[in-house]
């Protein structure tokens, strides 16, 4: 019957490898396969909870990169087709005719009226057209005449027609007629 000892140490306190003894003295066996590895502690725990601490403060701009490589010349482009001129084609707006050589129809969209114009006449809006007028040193004359004939009507010595004739004092101009006045 064999007999296997086991844990026995030896005088200098060595352990003693394990032996076998056998009945007939024969040689030890070739070492086993290694066992299968058991069964794993079990299921993987749940993740843990996101830490709620604030974030940082933004750390300050780094530092501008040095200025780049000056790029290479481009191509230079294709010339024009020879000098500007002057515009061409009908005029709009306030002009009148064809460039390069429009007239002047009109100021803001009013025309003008203009009559036989003479050597010192302004223009004067009426209401509707551009017309032209005597001077304004003429203006100034023709209402200090008016003011002369308002004057003799009221001290009632009548006034002067511009046709030479006169318009006894009573004798009135309403609308469009000249009517007696009888006192």
């Amino acid at each position: 019957m064999a007999h296997i000892t086991r844990g026995r140490r030896g005088a200098a306190g060595e352990a003693y490898p394990e032996r076998a003894a056998t009945a007939g003295g024969g040689a030890t066996g070739a070492t086993g396969a290694t066992g299968a590895t058991g069964p794993s502690g079990g299921a993987t725990g749940p993740t843990g909870a996101t830490g709620s601490g604030t974030t940082g403060v933004t750390g300050s701009t780094g530092a501008t990169g040095a200025t780049g490589a000056t790029g290479v010349t481009g191509s230079t482009g294709a010339t024009g087709g020879g000098e500007g001129g002057p515009p061409t084609g009908p005029a709009g707006g306030d002009l009148d005719g064809n460039y390069p050589d429009p007239g002047v129809a009109a100021v803001d969209g009013s025309p003008f009226n203009i009559n036989d114009p003479q050597v010192g006449d302004v223009l004067v809006f009426d209401g509707t057209n551009w017309v032209n007028s005597t001077t304004l040193a003429d203006l100034i004359n023709q209402v200090n005449a008016l003011q002369t004939q308002v004057s003799n009507l009221s001290n009632g010595q009548g006034f002067n027609l511009s046709n030479g004739g006169a318009v006894p004092p009573n004798v009135l101009y309403q609308g469009t007629q000249l009517v007696s006045v009888t006192t």
